[in-house]
């Protein structure tokens, strides 16, 4: 389970979304693991919660990250460090 909290402002007319990616330590290439947009300000922080489906680790050797990356647009507004699931 990854859970974290989201604190959006400023939001104009492009919606910001929440992308969560797997990434592994020896590849494969990372995979969408959650998404969410957002299409309002949010004054106070949203919490959000998922967890990454076990077919999805299946085949992937080594450590498995999650790193999560909020994106306006084609712009990125801000990056996680990579979190370790695996």
């Amino acid at each position: 389970m990854v859970r974290t909290a989201v604190t959006v402002r400023n939001i104009r007319e492009t919606p910001v979304t929440l992308t969560a990616r797997l990434v592994g330590e020896h590849g494969p290439q990372p995979v969408i693991a959650f998404e969410r947009s957002f299409t309002a300000d949010l004054r106070t922080p949203d919490s959000v919660a998922f967890e990454v489906p076990k077919e999805m680790l299946k085949d992937r050797k080594g450590k498995q990250y999650i790193r999560l990356t909020l994106h306006g647009g084609s712009e990125i507004l801000s990056e996680s460090e990579a979190i370790k699931i695996k």
